[in-house]
């Protein structure tokens, strides 16, 4: 074998060691950008969920850090799908006694990118400084790159809530079929954005 090929090798024998030494933190390692409350303007339930983001959201408005709840959707699907989710979410948010006036709908965002545009437009036309973002605890660190490089250069600030998703263990990730499927797509989605879209 070339010298060339022996390094080759190495590379990629070192590069699966990091990994397999990195997977038993990376549920911390995800869910760390997670804050406690403060007073904003704003809740934003992130899209995609089976419905803990909603009702983390429902327990943050009716604790009264916030007076108003914007839901997006769901990534792909059409309008009817979209729309068909939306009001599922204010279903379930009325449920929990959140009167249907305190929503907000965002219908064109379909991935964390559109989302974190949309909320900065939203804010920006209404005069909003402070944002809570509800999402699961293994979406926190892909949502803190995103939307500090949303909010870059402006006056808008944000707090990054973690949801009470069921079955998570940071520790433990790989215990649970969703947490460990949702952990592994987000180190997908991370390596994709810093290898192939330079991202971060």
């Amino acid at each position: 074998m070339s010298r060339c090929g022996k390094g080759v090798l190495l590379f990629v024998g070192v590069l699966v060691a990091g990994l397999l030494l990195f997977l038993p933190f990376a549920g911390r390692f995800l869910a760390a950008p997670a804050q406690p409350p403060e007073k904003a303007d704003l809740i934003v339930a992130l899209g995609g969920d089976g419905g803990s983001r909603v009702l983390t959201a429902a327990h943050l408005f009716r604790q009264g850090w916030a007076q108003r709840i914007l839901l997006t959707g769901i990534e792909g699907g059409d309008a009817g799908a979209r729309d068909a989710f939306l009001e599922w979410r204010a279903l379930l948010l009325a449920e929990q006694g959140v009167p249907r006036a305190a929503l907000l709908f965002e219908r064109s965002a379909g991935n964390s990118r559109e989302e974190a545009a949309a909320v900065r437009a939203w804010m920006v036309r209404e005069g909003w400084r402070r944002v809570i973002i509800v999402s699961d605890p293994p979406h926190l660190r892909r949502l803190q790159w995103i939307w500090s490089r949303t909010f870059r250069n402006t006056n808008l600030q944000f707090r990054l809530v973690a949801s009470d998703m069921p079955g998570w263990e940071a520790d433990r990730w790989w215990a649970h079929e969703r947490a460990a499927q949702f952990v592994l797509m987000e180190l997908v989605k991370i390596a994709y954005d810093f290898i192939v879209s330079r991202e971060f």
